[in-house]
């Protein structure tokens, strides 16, 4: 699972946390358009703001609506043809510990990905 940094460089796009509006704003234009349909209980004034994804197409996002508090954004996983949706009520850091512990299941998350040996990799910003 690559998690998303702010401006990662050159060659890193993919994980650049600073884009996440860009890429919410075209995933809206794929639901407008019917090209990838969203989760059938995502409010219409939410955005879904991406922070990690993997290389299988899987995409995790924020889920952030008008008048949610900060800090309660539910978190969406999608796989790549956004044919099924996930939807976890947790904090992030409950979520990726979850995963990695095997207490959170998912369908589209296999726990076997992580690397068990090295869990967390500390951004260094060059």
């Amino acid at each position: 699972m690559r998690l998303y940094v702010p401006a990662p460089g050159p060659g890193l796009t993919h994980v650049d946390l600073g884009r996440s509006g860009l890429e919410s704003d075209q995933l809206r234009d794929l639901f407008e358009d019917e090209v990838v349909g969203p989760s059938d209980d995502l409010d219409p004034g939410s955005m879904l703001l991406p922070w990690a994804s993997t290389g299988t197409g899987v995409t995790l996002y924020w889920q952030v609506s008008p008048g949610t508090p900060t800090g309660s954004y539910p978190i969406r996983v999608s796989d790549r043809s956004g044919d099924v949706w996930e939807r976890y009520d947790l904090l992030t850091t409950e979520l990726l510990l979850g995963i990695a512990q095997g207490e959170v299941h998912s369908e589209l998350l296999n726990e076997s990905w992580m690397e068990r040996d090295l869990l967390f990799r500390p951004y260094i910003n060059e």
